[in-house]
């Protein structure tokens, strides 16, 4: 029986995708091990299937993540904060940040059309003027086990 540092690295990816991230997400329970508590496993697990990777491809070098000092700098900086309270765009920003993509496109979609019109205007920008100019990387394909 191998220890999982005794796999080869195409063992070791072939291990990875044997769960689903959803798979491993719901197998995270509190109730199977609470917090603090300590339970020794032992178990083996075969693997058996055919990895393939698709085609990797260029991306701009973002994720789009935005610091809390980033938006709240851009925020005062622009006047956002005089117009609306700051109080008021933290607690809108804590409501539209918790969302799921799901959710997200839902509150997109209930915006009036003004608002709609700034969103989409604002992204356009970001994505024409900050995104853009950023330089690609390389990504690598998905790995799926069969």
């Amino acid at each position: 029986m191998k220890n999982v540092s005794d796999l080869s690295p195409l063992e070791r990816l072939a291990l990875s995708k044997a769960l689903s991230p959803t798979e491993a997400r719901e197998a995270n329970d509190l109730e199977v091990l609470p917090e603090g508590e300590e339970r020794e496993v032992s178990f083996a697990v075969r693997v058996q299937g055919t990895l393939s990777r698709g085609k990797g491809s260029e991306r701009k070098a973002t994720n789009r993540a935005r610091t809390a000092g980033a938006m709240c700098a851009l925020l005062a900086a622009s006047g956002a904060v005089r117009v609306h309270s700051a109080e008021r765009i933290v607690r809108l920003w804590r409501e539209i940040g918790s969302l799921d993509k799901a959710g997200f496109d839902r509150f997109i979609a209930s915006l009036d059309d003004d608002a709609r019109r700034a969103y989409d205007l604002s992204m356009t920008l970001f994505d024409d003027v900050i995104v853009a100019g950023l330089p690609t990387i390389p990504s690598k394909g998905m790995v799926k086990l069969k």
